[in-house]
């Protein structure tokens, strides 16, 4: 029998699904008609391994050719996930955890009793859920707690025993070090006047089932390069660049011919400031698609970095003469300029880049309000009026504004 929790209906379907055991997600969902579970887009509950319906039929509710009446339940298994499904009798027992604890806080501290490398590179993910959690310690508190038998996952000691604890050293981890040739990329609005992070992260966009999916799909098979990827995406739009390069790493090392995840990891690297590790990768790449526009603008401009003029001219000349016209080509032009003092005709390319940013993916064109919010080739010119007159002339009201 599931426990009852607070408010619970008659007709409701408790709903809980459990990996390698341990509870990730403990949910009552209100049935009027009908509700997704699983791998839908638009699951109330999302879970990898199936796309499940539950509709109501009167007094009974109806899944997978079984009807289930008050008080019966249905127990589904997808591999190493476990779906537990009740029609939650009339008068339910409240439990004491009732309304303090959601049951995909769980999902976390399960991750990091699976992983304890990984407290502060989901400490966000966390907090996409539970604001609450922002404050240091509180995940790392309660995963603690997990991690040392102290709490089982539905918040009962008793149960501790029952939760899998797997040696962290015996995941395939991958360790990223230090940054080495540059300053990492973040937010300088304290001295800019303007609020350019602001308006950047404006732009990110938050998908946290699509994210819940990768750390459920993650939990099940750490090799999964998909859920890596995914993974890595989500840390790097949430400026975690650390964690965003370790997620790429791992996919790189065991999938070394894969392009994307080499040009993502550059990328994470350009942040961190580790521009010969992001040179390497792009050279890499241009070896097996040597007209990749965006990989040879991108080496151009981590080559000016580090001062190695006479190599990136090549590349940047190739760009003038085969993609004139490509905002990727006016990108490289506009950093090359601003590291080179350049001011004016940094800002011009910039003004190029802004009139052709609709033929970019939507990606891309997030990627240049990521550069002018955070590139440090940028800096002097988030201190110029100028450039905020180029975005605003472009952009409008959905430009930046000064900081009050």
């Amino acid at each position: 029998m599931v426990i009852g929790l607070k408010g619970v209906r008659v007709g409701d379907l408790s709903v809980i699904v459990r990996l390698h055991g341990a509870v990730v997600e403990n949910r009552v969902l209100a049935v009027s008609r009908a509700v997704r579970l699983g791998e839908s887009p638009s699951a109330d509950v999302p879970f990898p391994g199936a796309d499940l319906t539950v509709r109501r039929h009167g007094d009974r509710l109806a899944i997978r050719g079984r009807t289930l009446g008050e008080g019966d339940d249905l127990t589904i298994r997808l591999g190493k996930v476990e779906v537990q499904l009740e029609h939650t009798l009339r008068s339910p027992v409240p439990h004491e955890w009732a309304g303090q604890f959601d049951g995909r806080f769980l999902m976390v501290l399960v991750l990091v009793a699976v992983s304890a490398t990984w407290l502060d590179a989901f400490d966000w993910w966390a907090a996409a859920h539970f604001p609450q959690t922002r404050e240091h310690g509180v995940v790392e508190q309660l995963a603690q707690r997990l991690w040392t038998g102290t709490i089982g996952p539905t918040g009962d000691p008793r149960q501790a025993a029952a939760v899998p604890h797997p040696d962290p050293r015996t995941l395939p981890e991958v360790v990223v070090g230090p940054s080495a040739d540059g300053p990492v990329h973040r937010s300088d609005d304290h001295s800019s006047g303007t609020g350019w992070y602001s308006w950047y992260r404006s732009a990110v966009p938050r998908d946290v089932e699509q994210l819940d999916a990768a750390v459920a799909l993650h939990l099940q098979d750490p090799f999964d390069a998909d859920a890596r990827s995914l993974l890595g995406q989500a840390a790097y739009g949430a400026d975690r660049f650390d964690e965003a390069a370790r997620q790429y790493a791992f996919i790189v090392k065991h999938h070394p011919d894969d392009p994307s995840a080499r040009m993502r990891l550059a990328q994470a690297e350009m942040r961190r400031g580790n521009h010969s590790r992001e040179i390497a990768h792009y050279e890499r790449i241009l070896r097996s698609r040597p007209h990749d526009v965006a990989a040879r603008a991108a080496l151009a401009v981590a080559l000016t970095r580090l001062e190695r003029l006479d190599e990136a001219a090549g590349p940047l000349e190739e760009l003038r003469l085969e993609h004139t016209d490509a905002p990727l080509t006016a990108l490289a032009e506009a950093k090359v300029a601003a590291l080179a003092g350049r001011d004016t005709d940094a800002l011009d390319h910039l003004d190029e880049v802004m009139y052709a940013r609709t033929t970019l993916s939507e990606a891309w064109q997030l990627e240049v309000r990521r550069d002018i919010a955070l590139d440090p080739a940028f800096a002097r010119l988030r201190n110029d009026v100028r450039l905020r007159s180029v975005i605003n002339r472009h952009l409008g009201a959905a430009g930046p504004r000064p900081v009050r």
